[in-house]
């Protein structure tokens, strides 16, 4: 059950298609890189920090990696043995010591727009820059550019879904064939829906 408002179902994020091909299912006892999954994690929005302690972070040291999916209630401890997940755990972020194991999780984005799509935005954000534009704004357009080029999760990422993907998407696109959608007062909703 969703409850929502006119903006929320308005507002413009990540196309379906693209949060279908960033989400992964970890278990424990699978074949999988460290490197690589760390490297997925930050192009789908994760963002590295020394200890994880809030949605959207992980940490890498030796051979553990702890990440705090947005929809779990508690970050995920993952240790490898070689290429393979030897065990997943939960763990408390305040005391950083393990709560329950698990057998599997879901690797979700953090963010509308995934810093590994982009391409298109820093090549809109160079022709910016190229057309000289006051200090006050070339300045902040370099800092997004480098960014941008590098792939990083940042404050700004959002304001560049346009450039992005060619077509955002909206929540009414993650519902599914059959869902049945309950209007409270079609006609505010209506008003609301042009005010926007």
């Amino acid at each position: 059950v969703i409850v929502t408002s006119a903006r929320a179902l308005m507002r413009r994020t990540l196309p379906y298609r693209q949060f279908r091909k960033a989400i992964r299912r970890i278990a424990s006892g699978a074949s999988e890189s460290l490197g690589e999954l760390t490297r997925h994690a930050t192009g789908i929005g994760y963002e590295p920090v020394s200890v994880v302690q809030s949605p959207g972070e992980l940490s890498r040291r030796g051979g553990l990696l702890d990440i705090f999916p947005p929809q779990a209630t508690r970050p995920c401890r993952l240790e490898f043995f070689g290429d393979e997940i030897d065990t997943i755990r939960t763990f408390d972020p305040e005391t950083q010591r393990s709560v329950a194991r698990l057998e599997e999780f879901w690797l979700t984005p953090v963010r509308e727009g995934l810093p590994r799509d982009t391409e298109r935005a820093l090549a809109a954000v160079q022709r910016l820059i190229e057309a000289d534009p006051p200090a006050e704004l070339r300045g902040a357009l370099e800092s997004d550019a480098e960014a941008l080029a590098a792939q990083v999760p940042f404050d700004n990422l959002e304001f560049y879904l346009p450039y992005l993907y060619q077509e955002t998407g909206t929540l009414l696109h993650y519902l599914p064939d059959n869902a049945l959608v309950i209007i409270s007062d079609e006609e505010q909703l209506e008003v609301r829906w042009h005010e926007l």
